[in-house]
């Protein structure tokens, strides 16, 4: 019964595994064109694709359709996005829907040579925007050590 006390004390002291985050990466790029460039691809991303969660709720959820901004501030440097995934099929199809949520902090570093910062964090389906994010932003400034 101890063991059992110490096991649910640790689980709870352990990170959320519903959450994945990108380390701090810097781009060769100005502070405006990043974070433009940046909201342009949250924008156009497709969403999370469909998928089954398994476990109790193990009906079948729907593409989530594109991101949608609900937060953006240039000056902070903040972009917020949510896209959600409704439960398709008949079994499912009057649960609520998922909703997946991801922030984005963007920091100037420096201006000559142009050096920005960007951070993404978000719920544990946002992995695939947050690659797509890296990839294009990589392909487009290039990334700094």
């Amino acid at each position: 019964m101890r063991l059992l006390g110490v096991l649910l004390a640790l689980s709870a002291c352990a990170p959320a595994a519903d959450v994945a985050q990108t380390p701090p990466t810097t781009y060769a790029g100005p502070y405006d064109a990043v974070f433009s460039a940046t909201l342009q691809l949250v924008t156009q991303d497709p969403g999370v694709p469909g998928y089954n969660p398994g476990g109790i709720n193990g009906y079948w959820r729907a593409p989530s359709g594109p991101w949608l901004v609900t937060s953006s501030d240039r000056q902070a440097g903040l972009i917020a996005a949510q896209a959600r995934s409704q439960a398709a099929g008949f079994i499912g199809s009057g649960a609520a829907p998922d909703v997946h949520s991801v922030n984005i902090l963007i920091v100037p570093l420096s201006e000559d040579p142009p050096r920005t910062q960007v951070t993404v964090q978000g719920t544990a389906r946002s992995r695939l925007l947050q690659n797509r994010l890296q990839r294009a932003l990589t392909e487009r400034f290039g990334r700094v050590p």
